[in-house]
């Protein structure tokens, strides 16, 4: 199963397995 999550919560997305980053529009893998 696949969960997409956006937050600005540091906690949230210490617990994902896969996190990602938007900058300058840019999406790269954190």
């Amino acid at each position: 199963k696949c969960v997409i999550v956006v937050t600005h919560s540091k906690r949230v997305a210490d617990s994902a397995d896969v996190v990602l980053r938007l900058r300058n529009k840019k999406l790269t893998r954190a």
